[in-house]
């Protein structure tokens, strides 16, 4: 998140390598285990800032990070950017079964996987 210059090439300085993306114009990042391709919608400016909302138009996954249909957050090991240089890592993580309209009614809302 430098303030490179528009001409200057943030793979080249990155070592990483700049992969064609499918739909939009932009590269993506080859050695990415998750890519997104996205246009933008719309932006609103917020002050002095600028909230950017995009249109997912392609994911790109690893085979790497898939364990029974779905990613697994643990195999992808990700980085949370969070406000300013500030950055975490994933820590644990739990099961958490999503309520359906009868559990509401029936008052079963301990949806925690038990270990």
């Amino acid at each position: 998140a430098a303030n490179f210059p528009p001409d200057e090439d943030e793979f080249r300085w990155s070592g990483l390598t700049a992969t064609p993306s499918d739909v939009v114009r932009p590269p993506r990042v080859g050695e990415a285990p998750v890519a997104f391709e996205a246009r933008v919608r719309d932006i609103v400016t917020i002050g002095n800032s600028s909230l950017i909302l995009g249109e997912v138009v392609r994911i790109h996954v690893a085979r790497a990070v898939w364990r029974d249909g779905r990613i697994d957050p643990t195999l992808l090991d990700p980085v949370l950017r969070l406000a300013g240089s500030s950055f975490a890592e994933l820590g644990e993580t739990f099961d958490l079964r999503r309520p359906t309209y009868q559990d509401v009614l029936a008052g079963n809302l301990d949806q925690r996987e038990k270990e």
